[in-house]
């Protein structure tokens, strides 16, 4: 898909048909485990989130049974450093109104999709990933899958969709959907229109496996993003500043960068918007935004990257970033954004000695134990330019990289490169035959004496 594309952040419940069952289980020691485990099922004079099942997966499927409840399953991967996973889990999970809903009807169940040992017994009963998170799942206590969703959700729209899924309420869409085509245009009714809509997308068919129906869901969350805009230019920003209109920016606007007018608008009333958003939310919202331009400005040489940088150092970035620095999340580090695009703009505007600088700087900061994968890099990367001066660091930087393993295919052809491109044409015809010498008839050298070819061959060309 084409990154211009809208990537609606929305949740896709698929309806599998169900029915209630309740096992029975004996009682004993097993089922006095199993509800000193759960952390969801006593009552509680203070209200909280969603109480999470510390145990097993086959002990939450066993205690559902013991209880007659069904099982829900959250799945995260915060290698991602999705802002949806972390916002579900940081400020929607633990809403009390949340919790009392999922509390009495589930065992709650949560995996981390990089533990192996905690996923694979969920991965036996037929559940497929596809790349998405947050993912969730509803089960009946005997493992079968009775309807699923996935991405981010305000406390009531997570609530109603689930509710929807198990039966207890009706998507009230269709009737809006009617009143949308016959004119209905108030601010009101859009408002509320758009907060259905994302729950609507939770009915609709997404397989990444099947680019029609992802081309075919996110066709339809674009729709959705026109409507938005058209409500936001029509409606005072000053008005924006409510708990429905914050979600709805922080939902159909995940995706757009510092620049845009109304996350501007967002970002100088940070404060303003903390009172009807959570922290988390609006930090996130805050960073992804200027990451985003940061990137963009980068690929385009656009003189903006270095203003949305230094506002890496003042209110609300500085804020945002201090937050993030709070949970300990370190993704969002400034040098972090700087090392992801600085290169990119001066590459963009062909100023490699800026870029040698920065390489230079770099390797001095990690001292006397530079890995001589990080030297080949730097040569390969400075070789990409046909600067003299560039060319006879890329002839050290590669130099260093061989001498640390002479051995290694891909650092020799490097080598070999840069003395070429330096016009070390001699120097460059030594180290290769010598490499070639060095190599025996052995199957193993064969076989990097090939890749050793390979490499040289792509490079020089």
């Amino acid at each position: 898909m084409k990154d211009q594309i809208f990537r609606f952040n929305a949740v896709l419940l698929v309806l599998l048909g169900f029915t209630f069952t309740a096992s029975s289980f004996p009682i004993g020691e097993e089922n006095e485990r199993l509800s000193r485990k759960s952390q969801s099922n006593k009552p509680d004079s203070v209200r909280h989130g969603i109480d999470f099942f510390q145990g097993s997966f086959k002990d939450a499927r066993a205690l559902a049974a013991q209880e007659d409840k069904l099982v829900f399953v959250y799945f995260y991967g915060d290698w991602i450093a999705s802002t949806s996973s972390i916002v579900m889990r940081e400020a929607v999970f633990t809403n009390p109104d949340v919790g009392e809903y999922f509390n009495e009807r589930f065992v709650n169940y949560q995996v981390d999709v990089w533990n192996e040992k905690l996923l694979n017994p969920i991965l036996e009963i037929g559940v497929k990933f596809d790349g998405h998170f947050p993912k969730y799942l509803i089960l009946d206590n005997q493992g079968i899958i009775l309807g699923q969703a996935h991405g981010g959700a305000s406390p009531r729209q997570i609530v109603s969709i689930i509710s929807q899924v198990i039966g207890e309420t009706k998507s009230t869409f269709p009737a809006m959907q009617k009143r949308y085509e016959e004119g209905e245009r108030s601010s009101e009714f859009i408002q509320q229109f758009l907060m259905a809509a994302i729950e609507e997308l939770a009915f609709r068919k997404l397989d990444r496996q099947d680019e029609a129906s992802v081309q075919a869901f996110e066709d339809e969350g674009a729709k959705y993003k026109k409507i938005a805009d058209e409500y936001f230019e029509r409606k005072p920003y000053a008005d924006l500043i409510n708990e429905t209109d914050a979600h709805l920016i922080m939902y159909f606007y995940e995706q757009s960068g510092r620049g845009d007018e109304l996350v501007e608008y967002v970002l100088d009333h940070y404060d303003d918007f903390l009172t009807v958003s959570s922290e988390v939310a609006m930090a996130r919202f805050t960073i992804v935004a200027t990451s985003l331009a940061l990137g963009s400005a980068a690929r385009t040489g656009d003189d903006r990257f270095v203003d949305y940088f230094d506002a890496l150092k003042h209110y609300p970035l500085k804020q945002a970033i201090e937050y993030e620095h709070s949970r300990g999340r370190k993704i969002y580090l400034p040098e972090n954004m700087k090392y992801t695009w600085d290169l990119d703009y001066f590459k963009t505007n062909s100023d490699w000695d800026a870029i040698h600088d920065v390489y230079l700087k770099r390797l001095e900061e990690m001292g006397d134990n530079v890995p001589a994968r990080e030297f080949e890099y730097v040569a390969r990367v400075l070789l990409t330019c046909e600067h003299p001066t560039v060319n006879k660091a890329a002839v050290e930087y590669a130099r260093r990289a061989f001498e640390l393993d002479e051995k290694n295919p891909k650092f020799t052809a490097t080598y070999i490169s840069a003395l070429t491109a330096a016009e070390k044409k001699y120097s460059a015809v030594q180290v290769l035959e010598n490499y070639r010498k060095r190599m025996s008839r052995t199957e193993h050298d064969k076989v990097t004496l090939k890749e050793f070819n390979k490499l040289l061959s792509t490079n020089l060309e």
